[in-house]
């Protein structure tokens, strides 16, 4: 044996998950030896490939006996969740999800129709028995108008239909809510999709701090898309961010020296659903959910749950990326991958970029705060010299049917940055929320 994957999941500054479970990369030019003892330890294989380009290849692994990685206990939650790091509760669904079969059966096949026209209606029908009467939908013309002043992505959106909610008598007193089908990328060959629901303004009111609009998403998600009820009636999980997102003590105001008004303490709820379909060469580029909101009322983090079909992620928070992405210019500085500078540092532009990051300071973490990491987008969705680097440093796993991930958010400079990639031969379906914490 070379030991070289011990070397490699054994290294000081790799992150494994909890669990004894890990993956790493592989190539098949890789030395015998290393693949050899990638094959001794190996559960699973998976190519990775979004939007036709190839991220290389992955094996998850038992790294029991590699690195010293403890239980997946609450103590060990509790210090990812204030670390802005992934917490993958593995099965966690695995004994509720059988009984949501026959729902799971009716969203593949609506997968297949989903980019037809009237496919969001037809869906919309099909829920009326469930949805409160309260709820009045928009037709066609009514919220095309409305989506003109809601904004949107026009080469990515599908169909939107908005809907009233009658707050006492007068269903013109809250905000327009409204539900709309996407493509996850405009690629040929991507067949990603996703339904999402939420209110208001796009952008501006996605870090709303209207409970009662979020607390209608909340109703409306449970009657469109029943199987949110895996989460959302999951006491379990529900504890859990409890423990984890503890309510903070009330600091000094350094200015006046009195204490600031505590932050509230009501229990958690999901808002926001959305619904998706990742697809065989798709899913989604490094982004993470944060806003520039007030702290106290931010959102607390975000809820994904893997239902059919498997998944492939990469996960980490603001400050360990930006350490990698570091290292990783860093090598190309040093003259390593020779074809990495001329691809992503060409030109005045490119030798500008590069100093900026090799400086340190606050310019990386000021572009993975951007929506899609800025500047930075072209080096952390590159492939698979990035995403191997991720991987073989511990920022990689794998979901499947009955996981869950929680995701936590700690402001816009302090959160969790994720990429998927879809790692099953069909497509698979998950549900994603934002997690809020309700008013004392």
């Amino acid at each position: 044996m070379s030991g070289m994957l011990k070397e490699i999941v054994g290294a000081p500054d790799r992150h494994d998950l909890p669990g004894g479970v890990g993956v790493i990369s592989w190539a098949p030019e890789d030395e015998p030896e290393f693949l050899a003892e990638v094959a001794e330890r190996e559960r699973a294989r998976v190519e990775l490939q979004r939007r036709g380009i190839v991220h290389g290849s992955w094996a998850e692994i038992r790294t029991d006996g590699l690195c010293d990685v403890g239980a997946a206990d609450i103590h060990a939650w509790r210090q990812r969740w204030a670390d802005a790091r992934p917490i993958l509760l593995r099965g966690m669904l695995d004994s509720t999800l059988p009984g949501f079969a026959p729902v799971l059966k009716q969203r593949m096949a609506l997968h297949k129709t989903i980019r037809d026209e009237g496919a969001l209606d037809g869906f919309l029908e099909a829920s009326l028995e469930r949805l409160d009467p309260r709820f009045t939908v928009r037709g066609a013309e009514e919220s095309a108008r409305l989506g003109e002043q809601a904004g949107g992505d026009g080469q990515r959106d599908l169909e939107r239909r908005f809907l009233s909610f009658d707050t006492d008598g007068d269903a013109k007193a809250g905000p327009n809510y409204w539900v709309k089908t996407q493509r996850l990328s405009d690629h040929e060959e991507d067949m990603s999709a996703r339904i999402r629901l939420s209110f208001g303004q796009e952008v501006d009111d996605d870090a709303s701090h209207d409970e009662a609009g979020h607390r209608t998403i909340e109703q409306l998600g449970r009657e469109l898309l029943p199987e949110t009820a895996l989460l959302r009636d999951n006491r379990d999980l529900l504890t859990l961010l409890g423990e984890l997102d503890l309510v903070e003590e009330a600091a000094e105001d350094s200015d006046s020296g009195n204490p600031a008004p505590p932050p509230p303490s009501g229990e958690h709820y999901f808002t926001q659903d959305i619904a998706f379909w990742n697809a065989p060469n798709g899913g989604v580029l490094m982004h993470h959910d944060a806003f520039d909101e007030d702290y106290n009322e931010r959102q607390r983090g975000v809820v994904y749950a893997q239902l059919s079909g498997e998944t492939a992620w990469l996960a980490l928070s603001t400050q360990e990326l930006a350490v990698r992405v570091t290292e990783f210019v860093e090598y190309i500085d040093e003259g390593e991958m020779p074809w990495l500078k001329a691809a992503l540092f060409r030109g005045h532009q490119g030798a500008t970029l590069m100093r900026k990051i090799l400086k340190g300071g606050r310019f990386v973490y000021a572009e993975l705060e951007k929506p899609g990491c800025g500047q930075l987008s072209r080096i952390v969705n590159r492939g698979p010299e990035f995403t191997n680097l991720l991987a073989d440093a511990g920022h990689a796993f794998l979901m499947r049917p009955g996981d869950v991930l929680l995701m936590p958010n700690h402001g816009l400079g302090h959160t969790l940055l994720h990429s998927v990639f879809c790692a099953s031969p069909e497509p698979g379906y998950s549900l994603s929320m934002a997690v809020r914490r309700a008013a004392e």
